[in-house]
């Protein structure tokens, strides 16, 4: 069975004025007939879009064609949905996204990943590239049953991320139905930001692997060395390790499937595909509705997909306002262990606070070496404070780190503020430092 592999490499700017014709002939794209048994895959052509319509009119017919687009061509994000039925996200989905997106929705055309526990993975492409591809490989009688982007040529693990470096772009896979891509030279700050945002946001719930940090980064090239070593460097920081294998992202797409690396090269079945979005473009039918029953099916579906969604933000504010009344409560009572109950958080900090700073005098006030003590502390990494204890000009912190800090708070503190620094106690607990520690100015 002849099955081809058609790569396209770069989109001009379009819009509506623009003949197709004309738009055309702007764009790159390569073609493979892919790999096989004891075969490698065979390159049939290079060059533009029209000179490889002229190519396949002259060619035997394939049965069957999978299209990969530029990464930096779709956008891949995370919805919050109001309901696991894909018709209603469908619906709704013009209303998630219409403060979300810098361009006309109407002029986008979704496809949706797998929905669950609330959110919905999503791939986005301007409709004009999905409806002018399709309407030239359906003139041509060429059938296609998948379409994706660069980015999901690069192998999937759970656990991991892998990272390649194509035509100057970074393309970085970070689940099995998500992945962003961006140019070379911002791989420092993006990278980071999706190191930093993996965990403590939503960023892979949808996808099988847990809302953590990766366990490694595989990155996959030939001679970048520098891109390399910056990848490793910013891996290590957060305790990430990183392995590296030679090879980049055509050689993964088109090398021989019947390797030993078949399950890693092959593995794009998690990838969304762009074919089972809003509808299918190569079977487009106009629907005719009368004007004021068209008007009015679009309100009902307008108001219900709001009442849904403001529902389901309604059901998460609620939750996220219980949390945060026991977190408070929780904190207080860590503050002040003392107490015995709590009816008002803020009135009851306030005349706890006021307590404080009579018992003490104005200028060695609890809120002053709490203040001098805080502003310190900040500077210092990987440092968690447990809980806070003040009696007769004494602050007490409980103190969790990654290695024994003393010597060099009390040498900070000391030198710089005049503290009287002592240490209580120290231990060692699965792999942290627990310290409670003292801090005391010399005046007091």
């Amino acid at each position: 069975m002849n099955k081809m592999l058609v790569w396209f490499h770069y989109f001009p700017e379009a819009s509506e004025a623009i003949a197709d014709a004309h738009w055309f002939e702007q764009i790159r794209v390569s073609a493979f007939q892919t790999a096989s048994a004891n075969q490698c895959a065979k390159k049939l052509f290079d060059g533009n879009f029209k000179g490889f319509c002229d190519f396949l009119s002259r060619q035997d017919s394939f049965a069957d064609t999978e299209i990969i687009l530029p990464a930096n061509n779709v956008l891949y994000t995370q919805v919050s949905v109001p309901s696991n039925s894909r018709k209603r996200i469908m619906q709704a989905l013009p209303f998630i996204l219409e403060d979300n997106l810098t361009k006309d929705i109407d002029k986008q055309f979704f496809a949706l990943g797998d929905v669950i526990n609330g959110h919905c993975n999503l791939a986005i492409v301007s409709r004009h590239i999905i409806k002018s591809i399709f309407e030239q490989f359906k003139a041509l009688a060429i059938p296609v049953s998948r379409m994706t982007s660069e980015i999901f040529q690069l192998p999937w693990y759970p656990g991991k991320w892998t990272v390649s470096l194509f035509h100057n772009e970074i393309l970085l896979r970070i689940g099995e139905q998500s992945g962003i891509s961006c140019n070379s030279k911002n791989i420092d700050f993006i990278f980071r930001l999706l190191l930093n945002q993996t965990s403590d946001s939503e960023i892979t719930k949808s996808d099988t692997q847990p809302n953590t940090l990766p366990d490694a980064v595989i990155i996959y090239a030939d001679d970048e060395v520098d891109l390399i070593e910056k990848i490793k460097s910013i891996a290590q920081e957060y305790d990430i390790d990183s392995e590296v294998e030679k090879g980049n992202l055509l050689k993964l797409a088109i090398s021989d499937q019947n390797t030993k690396n078949k399950k890693r090269v092959a593995n794009i079945s998690g990838a969304i595909n762009l074919l089972q979005g809003e509808y299918d473009p190569g079977n487009i039918k106009e629907i005719k509705l009368p004007f004021l029953k068209s008007l009015a099916a679009i309100l009902i579906i307008w108001v219900l997909s709001q009442l849904s969604f403001m529902g389901y933000q309604w059901h998460l504010y609620k939750n996220e306002l219980l949390k945060a009344e026991t977190d408070l409560q929780q904190l207080y009572f860590k503050t002040f262990p003392d107490s015995k109950r709590l009816i008002d958080v803020r009135s009851q900090t306030e005349s706890k606070l006021q307590q404080l700073q009579k018992n003490t005098s104005s200028s060695d006030s609890f809120l002053s070496v709490l203040g001098l003590v805080g502003q310190e502390l900040r500077q210092f990494k990987n440092i968690n404070i447990q809980n806070i204890r003040y009696t007769d000009g004494v602050l007490q912190i409980n103190i969790r780190s990654k290695g024994f800090i003393f010597n060099k708070l009390k040498s900070t503190f000391e030198d710089k503020h005049g503290f009287l620094v002592e240490e209580k106690s120290s231990s060692k607990v699965k792999g942290e430092v627990h310290s409670i520690i003292n801090f005391r100015l010399k005046s007091m």
